[in-house]
Formats: structure tokens, sequence, C-alpha cells
């Protein structure tokens, strides 16, 4: 009966660290810069994380990033590894496959060069 009781609060503690674990996740958005290095103005940024099946919406909106400019974008901080598609005014993509974007430490994103 001990040995059970024992076993009953052991597994409790694992579930309240998962759940404390899960529950540190910041609502707080993602910011990364972005440097377009193509020699043409980047007109649409997705992205996505690497399990969808498509990309989210442009997260430049109306915004473009001309050649040499670098430019802040925010995403949802819940995943780090993320896909990304990078389109350009003259009609070129650059897609890259799982980005760590918590790694870039405050580095810029260079994309099209």
């Amino acid at each position: 009966m001990i040995k059970r009781a024992v076993a009953v609060m052991a597994a409790a503690a694992c579930l309240t660290s998962f759940a404390i674990g899960v529950s540190a996740k910041t609502d707080e958005p993602m910011t990364f810069r972005v440097e377009n290095a193509s020699g043409a103005t980047l007109t649409a940024l997705y992205v996505s994380t690497p399990s969808a099946l498509d990309f989210d919406a442009d997260v430049l909106g109306r915004k473009v990033v001309r050649s040499g400019e670098i430019a802040s974008i925010s995403v949802d901080s819940s995943v780090c590894d993320r896909d990304l598609r990078a389109e350009f005014s003259d009609g070129e993509t650059a897609d890259m496959r799982e980005v760590d974007l918590c790694k870039l430490k405050g580095a810029p994103l260079t994309v099209g060069g």
C-alpha cells in the first residue's frame, strides 16, 4: 500500500512538472530581423511551423524590404523552428526549412544572398 501511494505521488509530481513546463510558454511575440541580400525587393515573407501543410499569412503585410535593408518581424513565440518562404520583386522565391529563430539572438536572418 505504501509503495502504491509513493508511486501515485511520484506520478502526480511528474504531471505537475509537465504542466508547469507547458504553462511557462510566453504569449509575447518572438521578434527576429530579416536582412534582404537578394538584389531585389523582398515583397512577401511567409512563416509557418515545419509541421504545417501551408504557410501562414505574409508577415510583411503591406511593407517591403528593399535590397540591403533589415526589417524586424514578429511572430507568435510558441515554436522556435520555422519554415520560411521569401518572395522577391523579380519573381524569385527562397525557401528555408526548419530555421531555429531562437538561436538568432538579435543577429539578422539573411534571405536571398
